[in-house]
């Protein structure tokens, strides 16, 4: 099996504690310069203002897969940054990646 039948698999990435955990969708797989593209992605359950996030193979301590395209489970594609105001407001904290049907508060 190649590594580009994992293209638009979900996945939970470890890249230990100093890069932290990576969750998304997978993009693309560069065979030649070992690194993966994740799109829609969150570091550490916080969602990544950026189109897309390369990471090396050499960063990657696990890899787990967490869902197949067109299964139920969405990663979130927009992200809306709060005014100063509604950030003094509420108590900020990390998206959850997964809530497996239950609702978290």
């Amino acid at each position: 099996m190649s590594f580009e039948n994992f293209v638009n698999w979900t996945v939970s990435i470890d890249c230990g504690s100093i890069l932290g955990n990576y969750q998304g969708q997978i993009k693309s797989v560069d065979q030649i310069n070992q690194t993966l593209t994740l799109k829609h992605a969150f570091h550490n359950g916080i969602l990544i203002d950026e189109d897309d996030l390369l990471i090396k193979a050499k960063d990657i301590i696990d890899l787990n897969l967490l869902s197949q395209p067109g299964s139920y489970f969405q990663i979130p594609k927009t992200i809306h940054k709060k005014s100063n105001s509604e950030q003094s407001q509420q108590q900020l904290k990390a998206a959850p990646i997964a809530n497996n049907g239950f609702d978290f508060e």
